[in-house]
């Protein structure tokens, strides 16, 4: 009986000590998730475009791997926001989106009066016309992760 006592406490212990040294981390996992959902939102706006315009982007879409923003980057919110979809998601980790000089509310839309925003994503299309929105890994890397191609 006492040897059955201690296995267990044995047990226990391992168990406890697995569990501090590599704690499961939902958040990450939660984030990971939000960016897919918002690079989908993204494509879908973009799919909704196309579909308006007989199938092509606007001429000006870039061609090289390019920041979905207003400042150095592509602005994406002008062409879809409010036609295609409600508002452009920005990333919670990699994105910005400003009102004057101050952080702007969630319920600002990136087409409000003095909004700029980098919304942490990025958008590309090759010779095909095959648009890739992705945005980058959870670490902050330039590494380009969630990538949707249609």
């Amino acid at each position: 009986m006492p040897e059955l006592l201690v296995a267990l406490i044995v047990v226990c212990g391992l168990c406890a000590l697995l569990f501090t040294i590599r704690p499961i981390d939902y958040s990450l996992s939660k984030y990971q998730s939000e960016q897919r959902m918002e690079v989908a939102q993204i494509m879908q706006g973009i799919q909704r475009y196309r579909a308006a315009h007989n199938g092509s982007l606007p001429s000006d879409f870039p061609t090289v791997d390019t920041p979905i923003a207003t400042v150095d980057g592509y602005d994406l919110c002008d062409i879809l926001v409010p036609t295609y979809m409600k508002d452009l998601p920005i990333d919670s980790v990699n994105g910005i989106k400003t009102k004057g000089t101050a952080l702007a509310k969630d319920s600002d839309r990136c087409d409000g009066d003095e909004i700029l925003y980098g919304s942490g994503y990025f958008v590309v299309a090759d010779k095909d016309g095959r648009v890739t929105v992705s945005a980058v890994d959870s670490t902050g890397s330039a590494e380009q992760e969630y990538k949707l191609k249609r």
